[in-house]
């Protein structure tokens, strides 16, 4: 028999979107700045992570709104405290909303 335990939990995963956000991925003084498109238009929460990156320091998300709905931007700094090549395929945005939560990775072409 299924644990109902174990099949809530699954049920709290984040739902993969297959398509990836709109991104936008600008040089800052210390590093790079990414800011995202949001999938749905009510958010409580979101996070941005680079992928296999650890040296790579990211600030926590904040939500704005944007010309095509709210956007979430971050900073990002390396261990050099300037600009760095960044892969947008290797950016992942996770969402928490009123209805769940959703997750996206890359960026759209």
């Amino acid at each position: 028999q299924p644990d109902p335990a174990i099949l809530e939990a699954l049920a709290l995963e984040p739902q993969r979107l297959e398509d990836g956000p709109a991104c936008t991925i600008a040089p800052i003084a210390d590093g790079m700045q990414v800011t995202m498109t949001l999938p749905v238009p009510q958010v409580t929460l979101a996070a941005i992570e680079l992928d296999d990156r650890p040296e790579i320091w990211v600030s926590g998300a904040e939500i704005h709104p944007g010309p095509d709905g709210p956007v979430a931007r971050v900073d990002m700094v390396g261990p050099e405290g300037g600009p760095f090549d960044l892969d947008p395929q290797a950016l992942r945005l996770t969402v928490i909303a009123e209805d769940g939560a959703t997750e996206q990775s890359g960026c759209a072409d």
